[in-house]
């Protein structure tokens, strides 16, 4: 398997984590979340390759592990506020439906060094 449907595989998870609570991904998150996919894609190759375990077993760990990412934002998102008009208000309430990079961060803050989202811990 390459990487890409790797890549896409684990965005995908997330992505359903986040649809099964009714909301979408921000543009800036949706994104960042690309990236780490990706990123995270290429050290499930790595791994793979290095310790010649089976590939699948990486994946579904990767998969699970995105999937909490997106849950994780979605608990952030009715924990943290923002900035509407000069006054502090529930997050939902300024970004309804939305899953935004503030969340995004909160909850990479939160779960790192979750492998496989938090390379910098592994290197």
């Amino acid at each position: 398997m390459d990487e890409d449907k790797i890549e896409s595989r684990l965005f995908e998870s997330a992505k359903q984590a986040a649809t099964g609570r009714n909301m979408v991904f921000g543009l800036d998150a949706e994104n960042d979340l690309h990236v780490l996919a990706s990123q995270a894609a290429t050290e499930i190759l790595r791994l793979s390759a290095k310790s010649q375990n089976s590939l699948e077993p990486l994946i579904k760990n990767g998969e699970a592990v995105f999937s909490a990412l997106a849950e994780e934002m979605y608990t952030q998102s009715a924990i943290l506020t923002a900035n509407s008009g000069g006054v502090e208000m529930p997050y939902r309430q300024v970004y309804p439906g939305i899953l935004g990079e503030a969340t995004l961060k909160k909850s990479l803050k939160k779960l790192c060094p979750v492998w496989p989202i938090c390379l910098e811990a592994y290197s």
